[in-house]
């Protein structure tokens, strides 16, 4: 029953994909594969196969009817009077912010970094406006405006992001340079003070995910928030409660990027699962995840973050299920990267042109130590409200540990043949990598008599 219910979701899935990318060719192969895969391991009557095609042709006239063109253009202006509505990023000597015009063009503006400015400031925005390139278009900004001189006329009251500054303020007076900024990204989601040169390190080692919100952080953040609640003497329903709050009004506040969103559902619906006492797979909620997703916002498939993050979820998936031997902590560290590192290369070379040769061993040596940093960071700013020497003391455990990643991924560069680039992969062929990926995990199972259920347990 499990099966059969995870196959219609996938249809769903994969459907809705179609239909975004406009994809027939992809959409005939689904169907012809998933008629392949049913026929092999379920065994199940003709009505099973009219849903799963039915679901797979719903999906691809639901993704393409969301995903249109917009009816409105958005004409540039040289003078206009608009809301802000989420920061994009902020660099040492500007701030750059996405604000709504009244008639509901997006414009990206660029401006001086002080004063940090709230969600619903109201500002008179003047420079001359251009449209924006496609890339930026997927993301909803119609607009930009460089230069831009901006008159505030009524400040932002948004509490969320009050406590955003707030942290942008205390990391950057207790933690010296590059710590503050490295710990700004990481916690607070903003990478716009982290050099460029600190970048490119991180992304030649491959641990560029280090520095952006992640499922990861999400992760360990609701595991800390997990501990401290089992320490108050309060009703399991409530600790759920405060947990979801507190997690949900930290992910809104870093702009609610699409990994921490799915991150979100995920622990959300686990809670939810475990207080109902409902027992289900270990692959249940992450396709629960995706499929509610994939449904109430089909565009976030075109997001090259979130197809990244899906992908290294279900490489880590498909590779620790596959290896069914029991995995000393080291191996199981390696066998984690190199899921993830197989699940999301034809992407990193689709998307950014080249491949971290080292990105395996780098990620066992840095990711071992994310918790302890990210616990470390959230200590900084609790012991600002506490005491000054508390959170000094915890500022050089985060400077320690930055140190050693600093120093592993500075050592990467002199390394030869240490990130392979100039590398191009066009879109047929990130489809047929993944098919032949999905082909080659079925016939390991078929090699090892491995059921399909046995992914779902």
């Amino acid at each position: 029953m499990r099966a059969s219910v995870c196959i219609l979701v996938v249809s769903w899935v994969v459907g809705i994909t179609a239909g975004v990318f406009q994809a027939v060719p992809m959409l005939l192969g689904a169907c012809g594969l998933s008629m392949l895969a049913i026929a092999y391991y379920m065994r199940l009557r003709t009505q099973f196969f009219i849903a799963v095609i039915a679901l797979i042709y719903l999906g691809f006239i639901y993704g393409g009817g969301i995903v249109q063109p917009r009816a409105t253009v958005c004409q540039g202006e040289t003078t206009s009077y608009a809301t802000l509505d989420h920061a994009y990023s902020i660099s040492f000597d500007q701030a750059v912010y996405v604000f709504k015009r009244n008639d509901g063009c997006s414009i990206l503006v660029y401006m001086n970094r002080f004063p940090l400015l709230a969600r619903g400031t109201q500002a008179h925005i003047q420079g001359s406006q251009v449209i924006s390139s496609i890339f930026l278009q997927d993301d909803g900004i119609d607009l930009i405006v460089k230069h831009a001189n901006v008159e505030v006329l009524h400040k932002g009251t948004s509490i969320i992001d009050t406590l955003r500054i707030r942290g942008i303020e205390t990391l950057s007076r207790y933690l010296s340079e590059p710590d503050a900024s490295i710990s700004i990204g990481m916690l607070l989601g903003d990478r716009g003070t982290i050099s460029q040169n600190i970048q490119d390190e991180f992304r030649v080692s491959g641990i560029s995910h280090v520095l952006s919100i992640s499922g990861l952080h999400v992760s360990i953040l609701v595991g800390v928030l997990a501990l401290v609640l089992q320490l108050l003497p309060i009703p399991p329903i409530f600790r759920f409660g405060i947990m979801a709050i507190v997690m949900w009004v930290y992910i809104a506040s870093i702009g609610a990027p699409l990994s921490a969103v799915r991150a979100g559902v995920f622990w959300t619906l686990y809670a939810l699962a475990y207080r109902a006492r409902v027992l289900i797979g270990a692959s249940t909620v992450p396709l629960a995840v995706l499929a509610l997703l994939m449904t109430f916002d089909p565009r976030a498939i075109l997001s090259p973050g979130f197809q990244l993050s899906m992908a290294a979820v279900t490489g880590i998936f498909l590779m620790l299920r596959l290896v069914s031997f029991r995995l000393h902590p080291v191996s199981s560290l390696f066998f984690v990267s190199l899921g993830a590192t197989i699940g999301t290369f034809p992407l990193v070379v689709y998307y950014f042109g080249g491949i971290p040769t080292l990105g395996i061993l780098v990620n066992i040596l840095i990711v071992p130590i994310t918790p302890a940093l990210l616990i470390a960071i959230l200590l900084v700013l609790a012991g600002s409200v506490i005491s000054p020497i508390i959170s000094l003391m915890f500022s050089y455990v985060v400077h320690i540990l930055i140190l050693w990643t600093i120093g592993i991924t500075s050592s990467v560069q002199y390394i030869p043949y240490a990130y392979i680039d100039h590398l191009s992969m066009p879109g047929w062929g990130v489809f047929a990598f993944y098919a032949l990926l999905l082909c080659g995990v079925v016939l390991f199972m078929h090699q090892r008599r491995m059921h399909l259920r046995e992914l779902w347990i």
